[in-house]
């Protein structure tokens, strides 16, 4: 069976927050396409693994997701190499690729969204401009808003439609490169609620040192307007306030190290 939608999930260092993405999956909501899952980590660097992945397999059929993929790496790769070689996997049919960090928990109607918005190729890209943030260590929340930066594509998931994205390169660097042309392209702005019932998490991630947010209000980042216990499964928030415990020993930024490293070589 060939899939419309495909999401590409690059992972690292994901052991203790990894199950964030795969839980936000399984309780996606009206799928009404076939849509596939390709993962990639580096099984040397305190992976989620292939078996963990695999248990939410039955879960996610019950959501129409025709299979995953999981692409073991023996030795670590620059994120936008990994990308790269996840995107390389796609399904020809698909129609919508979508890339996502695994440090979130996807609001439940993301998908639908999504795909609506993009599978006719009227719309090249896909932009949610609002995210709720949390940091485990600290509990604390903040509001991602970049409604008033049109050029802010850094979203922690990345949304095109499959025709165009042979035009966004992903290089050695950490950081994903995404050309000014692309930003010219129609564009579906979410202007929905689903921003709501999703989190961006913060604190057992990889690629930057200084991710922690602590006090900083200043645009795009503003005061979190609603009671995020209100709008995330109680069982999702219990869980991440128990991953505090991991935070002591996390490597952050190893990622970023790593590649500094192998550049300086």
């Amino acid at each position: 069976m060939n899939a419309d939608f495909s999401l590409t999930i690059p992972m690292f260092q994901t052991e203790h927050i990894g199950w964030l993405i795969m839980e936000s999956l399984a309780r996606q909501e009206k799928i009404d396409f076939p849509w596939e899952l390709i993962i990639a980590e580096e099984i040397g660097y305190s992976p989620l693994g292939e078996k963990r992945i695999f248990e939410y397999q039955k879960r996610l059929e019950e959501v129409a997701c025709i299979r995953i993929r999981y692409i073991p790496l023996d030795e670590w790769i620059p994120l936008g190499q990994k990308v790269m070689l996840m995107r390389a996997m796609l399904d020809p049919s698909s129609k919508v690729w979508m890339n996502s960090d695994a440090d979130q928990f996807l609001p439940p109607l993301y998908l639908k969204t999504v795909f609506d918005a993009l599978w006719d190729g009227k719309f090249k890209v896909f932009r949610t401009p609002k995210w709720l943030l949390y940091e485990i260590k600290s509990e604390k929340t903040q509001f991602y808003d970049v409604t008033n930066f049109y050029n802010r594509l850094d979203q922690p998931v990345l949304v095109f439609s499959r025709d165009i994205i042979y035009r966004i390169h992903m290089g050695k660097k950490v950081d994903y490169h995404v050309p000014t042309g692309i930003r010219e392209l129609p564009r579906f702005e979410d202007k929905t609620d689903n921003w709501k019932y999703g989190l961006g998490v913060t604190g057992l991630n990889n690629c930057s040192t200084g991710r922690p947010f602590g006090d900083v209000e200043s645009p795009p980042f503003f005061p979190c307007p609603i009671d995020i216990n209100e709008t995330i499964p109680k069982d999702i928030m219990d869980r991440l306030r128990d991953c505090k415990q991991y935070t002591h020993d996390f490597k952050r930024g190893l990622h970023t190290k790593i590649w500094m490293e192998q550049d300086n070589k």
